[in-house]
């Protein structure tokens, strides 16, 4: 299983979290179990607003929360998850989702 390298993507609209504006996010870990559980059942936008939230942190390692996430505008969620995929196991352009077995 290959290591991904962390990955920061720039916000075109910065959040605030925890009372800290927030311009840039990293993703440096691939999706676990608890990840997959934690987004059971839910459909696909508040799948991916979850998975921003748990593998996204702020560019000194702070978790972003989900009042920061339901912030983030459209384009910059695009951005997000398009930087996301590969750690969450989604192939480009394959139509395969989180827990869907197709890794």
């Amino acid at each position: 299983m290959a290591t991904l390298s962390p990955v920061t993507v720039k916000l075109e609209d910065p959040i605030v979290a925890f009372a800290t504006t927030v311009d840039a996010l990293v993703i440096s870990r691939k999706m676990n179990g608890g990840d997959l559980l934690a987004t059971e059942g839910l459909g696909k936008v508040a799948t991916t607003l979850k998975l921003i939230e748990r593998l996204y942190r702020t560019t000194d390692g702070k978790e972003i929360g989900p009042d920061a996430v339901l912030t983030l505008s459209n384009g910059d969620i695009a951005r997000l998850a398009e930087a996301m995929a590969p750690f969450a196991g989604i192939g480009p352009g394959t139509g395969d989702a989180p827990g869907s077995g197709s890794r």
